[in-house]
């Protein structure tokens, strides 16, 4: 006969216990995560350009905000069928924007893995659409950056020459975590994992 979990109510006890535990650490992150935001971070480099939307300075990773750009390795076609190196010519990209001025960028966000989500701007100019603008990158997440992807795409600029595979896509396909979904799942496997104890 199967024993209930009333049945025992000292392990009901330490299953509550480590139950509301977990929820006040959940609390307690989030409550660091939001008394982060709010108050813009400036960062003025040097940088060094990781890939199309990512940038370190002093050691610590910055992701663009707004945009997502072709990973390293991921590669596109043009409109002929013929491969071209999307991910590497997006950081190629990059680098010369930031090359060519003294960007400044700022943001009060982070993302999940605790980079800075940054707006870089040189010179009066938003780097971060003109990635977009120039179809480098899509634009992710709001609204924003979204007139400067319908440019590109009327204009048939960048990726928009011939056909794709949106980064995400890839990131998923590669197996590189960027699926929230999977994360999620990692995320309840490991909590059952760390709290199997406590049902027996």
């Amino acid at each position: 006969m199967s024993r209930r979990f009333h049945d025992v109510p000292g392990r009901r006890l330490v299953r509550d216990l480590a139950l509301t535990a977990a929820f006040l650490l959940l609390l307690a992150l989030l409550a660091a995560r939001w008394g982060n935001e709010g108050t813009d971070q400036v960062f003025n480099g040097p940088f060094a350009v990781l890939d199309g939307d990512t940038l370190a300075e002093h050691g610590q990773r910055l992701r663009l905000t707004g945009i997502d750009a072709p990973e390293i390795d991921q590669t596109c076609a043009r409109a002929d069928g013929t491969a071209w190196p999307c991910g590497r010519v997006a950081r190629a990209r990059l680098s010369a924007l930031i090359a060519q001025a003294e960007p400044q960028c700022r943001g009060a966000a982070v993302d999940r893995y605790g980079r800075p989500l940054v707006t870089c701007e040189a010179d009066g100019e938003d780097l971060n659409g003109r990635l977009v603008r120039e179809g480098l990158a899509l634009a992710s997440g709001s609204v924003r950056y979204r007139a400067e992807q319908a440019a590109a795409e009327t204009a048939r600029r960048g990726l928009w020459s011939g056909s794709f595979e949106t980064p995400r896509d890839f990131r998923r396909r590669a197996g590189l975590g960027d699926d929230e979904a999977a994360e999620a799942r990692r995320l309840w496997q490991w909590l059952a994992e760390r709290f199997a104890w406590i049902w027996g």
